[in-house]
């Protein structure tokens, strides 16, 4: 995965994105164990179901060949309020060729 690109996550169903804040979701780099949350914005858009994560800053980058962990609590609820009740984590990793990095 590039460096810095966007993260998207996808619902099966629409979600309640007063649930969808950091409280209920963490990022973490793996490579020194850092919490990432503040290098992001974060928008949910209700007709696709999309929760994106953005770079805040163009130069920020996610480290290269570095583990990433997005990590959704299960109080995250759908509209109907109905929680998750169980924790999801994602993990990818990122180009180890720095030369691959989207502009």
């Amino acid at each position: 995965m590039p460096l810095n690109t966007d993260i998207v996550i996808t619902f099966a169903k629409d979600m309640d994105a007063n649930t969808l804040n950091w409280k209920n979701i963490t990022i973490y780099e793996q490579m020194h164990g850092h919490l990432i949350n503040d290098m992001f914005n974060y928008h949910y858009d209700p007709h696709t179901r999309k929760l994106q994560f953005k770079l805040k800053e163009s130069d920020y980058d996610l480290g290269q060949g570095n583990g990433i962990s997005v990590t959704l609590s299960g109080n995250i609820a759908n509209n109907k309020g109905q929680k998750m009740n169980k924790e999801y984590t994602l993990n990818f990793g990122t180009s180890l060729d720095y030369n691959k990095r989207v502009k």
